[in-house]
């Protein structure tokens, strides 16, 4: 997870490009409010403070703050071990800090809990875990035997002596505010993590609401679409079709060659009939067709007779749910897995087959789509489902937005696996509660 880019992420990972700007002004305020500090020791209250070691920590603060300053005006990325690392640096240059201020009596020791805070808000758990546990490593540290010592840092004034010349209650109460800090620390990063887990899941389900809520809203474009072609074109196929059974009437008695064209157009006028009526079934909420019981079986039939007759060859039908009776719009149904076998035929231009299949996964109705065609890029498959996207010059973008909404309608979902020459695989899955 730590190799992640946070602009790609999702959820409780995606809060470092908002967070990002606050952590390097944070950063930089930091580094002035410290040198102020160093710069008040020095003149007012005369403690010596070691300038190479002063230099250090705050070269680094400046080169790493100017890194990230650089990569947040840019789509570079910024990964969660990059953050950490910053973070737990950030730590580790505190503590020299406070070392040469002081040790554990200086009474910024406080500070460490900025960093385990902003660990805590910006990065997942095991980040804002690391950072807590290195801090309170380090403020440990400063009360290891002779710590203060090292390096020649034993001429702190009498206001602020190494913790290691004082005994007794002093050194008691110094080691209590290290536990104190640590329990602080814990319960710091638990709470902010549960809250921060809170969140995520509120923000997710606000997102998932509104994808719904558009959705929504494409399917009721498309009811009022269907209605409108519904409303327009009715009465003109209507008297087509009148007109088709008058000619089939009088050239059945004049026994005319034009019979058969006549019925052909009757039938027609009926397939669009059919079509438009399925149109406003398809378009969100199945008007015009009531659940209805049936088994696979009908199902299939019904599926294989709205293919061309000169590719019912290629599809092949495996059905281990046979036996179990099925409630649910059935011609939506049909309509739904035709779309997808057609896609399947489609997709493959050197005659190929289609194989659907049909069973029972856990608590679902899966039915699974799989052909050997040209399968789909990333791009184009991120986009397969809108309404209205085709990759075919005659279609029209709405077979697998359907399927997906009808997926959605029962409690289910449309997955697609597909990679560019190895096909696709697409799977249609609805609760069994809702239509059994």
């Amino acid at each position: 997870m730590n190799s992640t880019p946070f602009s790609k992420m999702s959820g409780l990972e995606n809060q470092v490009g908002l967070a990002l700007p606050w952590l390097v002004g944070l950063r930089w305020a930091a580094m002035v409010s410290q040198a102020l500090l160093i710069l008040l020791l020095v003149f007012f209250y005369d403690i010596p403070v070691p300038p190479l070691l002063v230099s250090v920590i705050f070269g680094f603060s400046w080169l790493s703050n100017m890194y990230l300053h650089s990569r947040q005006d840019t789509e570079n990325t910024v990964t969660n071990g990059l953050v950490t690392s910053i973070l737990a640096l950030d730590t580790i240059m505190l503590t020299l800090l406070i070392f040469a201020t002081g040790g554990a009596m200086n009474p910024f020791t406080f500070l460490y809990l900025i960093e385990v805070a902003l660990a805590a808000i910006i990065l997942p758990q095991t980040g804002a875990w690391i950072v807590t546990v290195i801090s309170i490593l380090c403020y440990g540290a400063l009360f290891l035997p002779g710590v203060q010592s090292i390096g020649g840092l034993t001429n702190h004034p009498p206001a602020c002596h190494a913790q290691n010349d004082v005994t007794g209650a002093m050194r008691l109460h110094l080691q209590g505010m290290w536990v104190a800090y640590s329990i602080s620390a814990v319960c710091v990063v638990f709470i902010l993590g549960k809250i921060q887990k809170a969140l995520s899941v509120h923000r997710d389900t606000a997102l998932s609401l509104h994808d719904e809520k558009m959705r929504s809203d494409m399917l009721a474009s498309l009811a009022t679409l269907a209605a409108g072609a519904a409303h327009e074109l009715s009465t003109p196929l209507s008297t087509i079709a009148v007109a088709s059974s008058e000619m089939i009437e009088t050239l059945k008695e004049a026994e005319s060659e034009l019979l058969d064209d006549a019925v052909l157009i009757r039938n027609q006028v009926r397939g669009c009939k059919d079509i438009l009526f399925q149109m406003a079934a398809d378009a969100g909420e199945h008007r015009g067709e009531a659940n209805r019981s049936f088994l696979i079986t009908e199902a299939v039939s019904g599926i294989l007779e709205s293919i061309d007759p000169a590719q019912r060859d290629r599809v092949q039908v495996s059905n281990t749910t046979a036996d179990v009776i099925y409630r649910m719009p059935l011609r939506t149904l049909c309509r739904s897995v035709a779309g997808l076998v057609n896609n399947g035929l489609e997709a493959d231009s050197e005659g190929g087959f289609v194989k659907v299949t049909w069973l029972c996964e856990g608590e679902d109705l899966v039915i699974k789509v799989t052909d050997t065609g040209k399968g789909m890029d990333e791009e184009t498959l991120q986009q397969a489902t809108e309404p209205f996207f085709t990759t075919r010059s005659n279609g029209l973008g709405l077979g697998l937005f359907l399927a997906s909404s009808m997926a959605d309608r029962f409690d289910g979902s449309l997955e697609i696996i597909s990679q560019p020459g190895q096909g696709t695989t697409t799977t249609l899955r609805m609760s069994m509660a809702r239509i059994s």
